[in-house]
């Protein structure tokens, strides 16, 4: 479709972004942009923005309609973002604009193009099968077997219903939809060029199976699997809902109706170039649903993470066997797994209260598994378990770039898992959360980031061993020194078979299975299937190396006007909710400093600008406050929000 700037196929972003999609100087090109689109990457990179063009202003400034994209504001990126469905961007061979008023198809064909011979395939229909039964009569007991589904319409303006909290959006629809089936499948299908999600089961669904498929080059997701809002006790849709207090709380554990997908699995799919529309999406998406198992997928070249759990309801999932590489492609602050568990317990005002460990369970019921995977994404964590994500198992995983993180939450376990390139970054733990365990594991970088954790660090972290190649083995004593645990960790060198060609097995003398880690195998990962399996394999290209790891900035803490600054990090900048890691964090301001007194700064407040010079980092901080060293106003960024404050 017609669009500017031109599409790119090296691009990393959007195929191709520019700042001046909507500037005035561009629209004036346009004459008649009504009908028209713009998509863009959120700010922060937390996923996409799609917005209808409806005008121009005499001032060149170009009107929209939409907003609802995105559960988290709709704020388009300053320059990943374009526009498309424009007579007036009709510019490159390829490229073709319908005019709908006088039923006109103009196309610049490619090099070598007949179009005597040419077919022109036009995409009218959403969905193109669908089982819809009743609680009194579900569907049941059929199986789709072997059938080609492609060519379906896009679907980006219907994401408008939000997900329970989550950062997500969806448009509740497929080109497969279920909704009240039993004993249904979707077996040895393809999915390709398809506009939307190819596969959704929305509210009750039990025991659906999607086996053996195919799934490339879509608009949005692979698998949905999705319940609805009323089966929620305590249902909040968007994350800025004022928080619960203990009082208001239903204190009956688990669903309110049976609405909700359970014990369904998807299992020996191959998902591969996704969400080619869509920013936020995944291969498989897990919201308000039970025991649903992923097994032995491959899935790569994903704009978004592999597979998404956005909320504890209600549990009891298996992750196991997968092959999750070349993901999170185009946004940024999570990872190939990506999981919220902002449930009824999320920020609750307990009204005085002591904190009862039962209100994490009131929802995430049963432990959620991931194991025997390998994992890796091009920015932020491998594995991402974000703000309020509980009870999960985790262990006998190989992350290949950006490692692990565990945001706030409970009832975790971490263990056997091998982090050969990067480690572990935990932060924010709450201070009442004595049932974390994270032992036996293989890492290079042990805790790094900004670790930002309570006094006690759970219940057990210990027996993990540090990789350091040719070192001898000793104690690992950085882990022990942030942690206060870890008494027997060590580090030294793990003896990988061939680290420097990315084989990771760990043979039987090394010192880290001394210490009580156990191999595993690192060759059974993704799809087993004669059919999957070649292709599969031909499209694994190696390990990335990561382009943006939590560990890229210096995180020294330097002394500032009394107080204690640093360069903002990952995990600041995920855990404090801003849009980039430029600028300084206040790590501490005392009652008496001039941090506090002067320049108004309390502890996480993120300096991002000193009068009119920005700061990216303490180094300028140093430099601009020296020559400016009463600064008329300091922009910060406090509690979600930028401010500004005056002397």
């Amino acid at each position: 479709m017609a669009r500017y700037p031109n599409y790119d196929p090296q691009a990393q972003y959007l195929n191709g972004g520019s700042k001046d999609a909507l500037s005035p100087e561009r629209a004036a090109r346009w004459k008649n942009p009504a009908g028209a689109w713009i998509h863009a990457l959120h700010s922060a990179h937390w996923g996409g923005v799609h917005d209808r063009i409806t005008g121009v202003d005499p001032d060149g400034t170009v009107r929209t309609e939409g907003g609802w994209g995105n559960n988290r504001g709709t704020q388009f990126h300053a320059s990943d973002r374009f526009v498309e469905n424009i007579a007036g961007e009709l510019d490159a061979p390829g490229e073709w604009f319908l005019d709908t008023a006088s039923h006109t198809l103009s196309l610049i064909p490619e090099t070598g193009t007949d179009l005597s011979k040419a077919e022109v395939v036009v995409a009218r229909a959403e969905s193109l099968i669908e089982l819809r039964g009743s609680r009194e009569s579900p569907v049941k007991n059929v199986t789709l077997r072997g059938l080609a589904f492609t060519q379906t319409a896009r679907t980006f303006m219907k994401t408008r219903e939000s997900l329970l909290r989550s950062d997500w959006m969806i448009h509740r629809g497929g080109v497969v939809f279920m909704n009240r089936t039993e004993d249904c499948a979707v077996r040895d299908c393809d999915f390709y060029s398809v506009g939307g999600n190819a596969v959704f089961l929305s509210g009750a669904n039990l025991r659906g199976q999607i086996t053996g498929c195919h799934f490339r080059d879509s608009g949005a997701s692979g698998v949905c699997l999705v319940g609805e809002q009323k089966a929620v006790r305590n249902a909040f849709a968007n994350f800025d809902t004022p928080m619960l207090k203990y009082s208001q709380l239903d204190l009956t554990p688990g669903p309110l109706t049976d609405d909700y997908p359970m014990e369904c699995m998807v299992s020996d799919c191959l998902m591969e170039n996704l969400g080619m529309v869509e920013k936020q999406t995944s291969g498989v998406q897990i919201s308000m649903s039970r025991r649903i198992t992923v097994s032995h997928c491959s899935m790569h070249r994903l704009p978004r993470a592999a597979i998404n759990i956005g909320d504890g309801c209600w549990g009891g999932h298996v992750v196991d066997g997968c092959d999750l590489y070349d993901t999170v492609r185009e946004s940024g602050d999570h990872g190939s797994f990506n999981s919220w568990a902002r449930d009824r317990w999320w920020g609750l005002d307990l009204e005085g209260r002591p904190w009862e460990d039962k209100l994490t369970l009131l929802d995430a019921m049963e432990t959620n598994i991931l194991r025997n995977s390998r994992w890796e994404c091009h920015h932020g964590w491998d594995i991402d378990l974000d703000d309020g994500s509980s009870n999960y198992l985790i262990e006998n995983n190989l992350l290949l770039s950006g490692g692990l993180k565990l945001r706030e939450g409970y009832h975790r376990t971490v263990r056997n898992n091998l982090i050969p390139r990067n480690g572990f970054h935990f932060h924010v733990w709450p201070d009442n959360s004595p049932d974390n365990v994270v032992e036996c594991n293989i890492t290079s970088g042990g805790y790094v980031g900004n670790v930002r954790q309570p006094g006690g660090w759970g219940l057990r972290c210990d027996r993990n061993f540090v990789h350091r190649p040719g070192q001898p083995t000793g104690p690992a004593v950085k882990m022990q020194e942030i942690s206060g645990y870890d008494k027997a960790s060590q580090q030294g060198d793990a003896r990988f078979r061939d680290a420097d060609h990315g084989d990771w097995t760990v043979p039987a003398d090394s010192p880290a299975v001394v210490l009580g880690f156990k191999p595993f195998p690192l060759d059974r990962f993704g799809v087993t299937s004669p059919r999957l399996k070649p292709i599969a394999d031909a499209a694994w290209t190696g390990f990335h190396q990561p382009k943006d790891g939590a560990a890229a900035r210096d995180g020294t803490v330097r002394e500032f006007m009394g107080g204690k600054v640093k360069n903002l990090e990952a995990a600041d900048k995920s855990r404090l909710g801003l849009e980039s890691v430029l600028g300084v964090l206040v790590v501490e301001a005392p009652p008496e400093s001039a941090l506090l007194i002067r320049a108004h700064l309390t502890k996480d407040d993120v300096i991002l600008s000193w009068d009119k010079d920005e700061v990216p980092d303490v180094a300028t901080l140093l430099k601009v406050s020296k020559a400016t060293p009463s600064p008329v106003l300091i922009n910060a960024w406090r509690d979600f929000a930028k401010l500004g404050l005056y002397r």
